[in-house]
């Protein structure tokens, strides 16, 4: 029990610092009021059909020209024969520090693949695993609530966004 409690207060202590750290980067070269949380709902044209995905994002770190960001996101595919879940977990580094940025992407996705032939024991064992890149536009005030972007990519050739920021 002794050992549990010191482990908790030693994670607790962790993530603080880590969070000071953090607070302290991006507080030094940003305006008070910034937004470094980020909700993106995406529509993706994929080669043989398309997707939608939501996506988190946190802004890590900010200097003289650009925000660094990691997200996650889940979405639904289907192309012409299939249809399936996706999970993308990316590094992002944003050109601009006012509204509009160079956003550039890199990371991986996982597709899980269904169709009529799958059962449920074994609609695991059909995964992909591929690269995830993208490069577009994105527009969104540092202090600002919305967000929009639009870029080309790898799987999904085309996408689209609009989230908030907060």
């Amino acid at each position: 029990m002794k050992k549990m409690i010191f482990l908790l207060i030693t994670l607790f202590y962790i993530q603080n610092m880590v969070f000071a750290v953090e607070r302290a980067a991006i507080s030094k070269n940003t305006e008070p009021g910034y937004t470094k949380n980020l909700l993106i709902g995406s529509g993706h044209v994929w080669v043989m059909g398309q997707a939608a995905s939501i996506t988190y994002e946190r802004i890590i770190t900010v200097n003289k020209t650009g925000y660094l960001s990691a997200a996650v996101s889940y979405g639904k595919w289907k192309d012409s024969y299939e249809d399936g879940d996706m999970f993308a977990f990316t590094g992002n580094y944003l050109l601009g520090k006012k509204s509009h940025q160079l956003e550039m992407n890199l990371g991986a996705l996982v597709k899980v693949h269904y169709n009529q032939y799958y059962t449920e024991q074994n609609k695991f064992d059909h995964l992909a695993f591929l690269p995830d890149l993208y490069a577009g536009y994105r527009y969104k005030k540092p202090t600002g609530h919305l967000v929009l972007k639009a870029g080309l990519g790898f799987p999904s050739l085309v996408s689209a966004g609009v989230g908030l920021a907060f």
